[in-house]
């Protein structure tokens, strides 16, 4: 399937959104650091200031930097949906036998790195704000990865073309099942770019 690539607009927007969300956290970061630099017999009132104000800065920054990746993902699929309705209204429409159809699988583990939830300031004692402040904002955890795609050979003008879908959260033994149950769909292909193309795969969130 052809994918699009964000706009420079967008680009733009999600750079900002992650340099917006470093400078936040980071700034937050300080300002805790700053306030419990100052505890001690002469802890000027005027200290706390920089706790309400760090913690909040913190939090926002991390939030930012956990939804970026959410607001790229929902981009990039709305500019899909965009490209199906645009294919299916005029582009060529092939039937697809999906018994014909191969299936490839590449699933695998891997560690992810995530960002702690700034809901961890709740109830947090002293010792555990400066933790926050001075230690690590990430966690890993692990991750099992299941996708596969499905690969369609079309003939044309006496040449074969070679069709493969998005990659599908499925594992190949379910997405084999789904195929035989579906028996064919249809394939979308733009009339003047055959590179550009997408599968109706809507029968696989049934």
């Amino acid at each position: 399937m052809f994918l699009l690539k964000p706009s420079n607009c967008e680009m733009t927007s999600l750079k900002k959104r992650k340099i917006a969300g470093y400078l936040l956290s980071i700034s937050g970061s300080l300002m805790v650091a700053i306030f419990m630099q100052g505890m001690g017999s002469d802890f000027p009132p005027a200290f706390w200031l920089f706790l309400l104000i760090g913690l909040p800065l913190f939090a926002i920054g991390l939030f930012l930097l956990n939804t970026m990746a959410g607001a790229k993902i929902l981009a990039e699929r709305k500019k899909q949906l965009n490209l199906y309705h645009d294919l299916e209204l005029t582009g060529e429409r092939i039937t697809v036998d999906l018994n014909k159809c191969e299936v490839k699988e590449n699933s695998y583990t891997e560690d992810v790195e995530r960002y702690a939830s700034y809901s961890a300031f709740a109830g947090a004692e002293v010792d555990d704000i400066t933790d926050l402040a001075f230690g690590p904002t990430k966690e890993t955890v692990r991750t099992n990865v299941i996708q596969s795609v499905i690969i369609y050979n079309h003939e044309y003008n006496g040449k074969t073309e070679r069709f493969v879908s998005p990659v599908i959260a499925k594992d190949k033994t379910t997405l084999l099942f789904k195929l035989y149950a579906q028996k064919q769909t249809t394939l979308y292909v733009h009339n003047e770019n055959r590179n550009i193309y997408c599968f109706d795969l809507q029968f696989l969130d049934q």
